[in-house]
């Protein structure tokens, strides 16, 4: 069971992240919504904006499970038209089972979920927003690297409890 205890300690050391990490085992990291649209006509000179929002983390009916969801607003558009512009909001989900009880402070699953499960998950979102382009007839768009010097997630969490 995973608890997170109040505190406002924003310190977090290496091996709070490892103690988070040895106490959890990924399951399944699945594409668990889509949106897309409108279609708007692409020029040749495509645009592509990615937005992340916070990352929620939720608990399911299982005590020892947690789910982790990060959902990537995508805006596609052509140079020369901006306000024609193709938006996809794809979200993924990350669930895990707790192999051991621990409690941890809410800095520490922060820092667990950017530098560690947000990049466990990105290859499934690039895999996703290249399958999705290309199946709507667009452009396939393949995202780039991710740079943990310049991850999209701000340190939050939302609860989706």
């Amino acid at each position: 069971m995973l608890t997170i205890e109040q505190s406002d300690d924003p310190l977090v050391r290496a091996e709070d992240v490892q103690n988070l990490i040895d106490a959890t085992e990924v399951l399944e990291v699945r594409l668990d919504e889509v949106h897309a649209g409108p279609l708007a006509k692409l020029g040749d000179t495509l645009v592509v904006d990615v937005k992340v929002d916070e990352p929620q983390i939720g608990r399911t009916d299982f005590d020892d499970r947690i789910l982790i969801r990060f959902t990537h607003r995508v805006l596609c558009f052509a140079e020369a038209t901006p306000e024609l512009t193709t938006e996809l909001t794809l979200s993924h989900v990350v669930a895990l089972q707790m192999t051991k009880p621990i409690t941890v402070r809410p800095a520490v699953v922060a820092a667990w979920v950017e530098t560690n499960i947000y990049f466990l998950a990105y290859p499934y979102v690039r895999q996703s927003v290249t399958v999705l382009t290309a199946s709507l007839g667009m452009p396939a768009v393949v995202l780039g690297y991710l740079s943990r010097d310049k991850r999209p997630i701000t340190g939050g969490m939302a609860s989706a409890e």
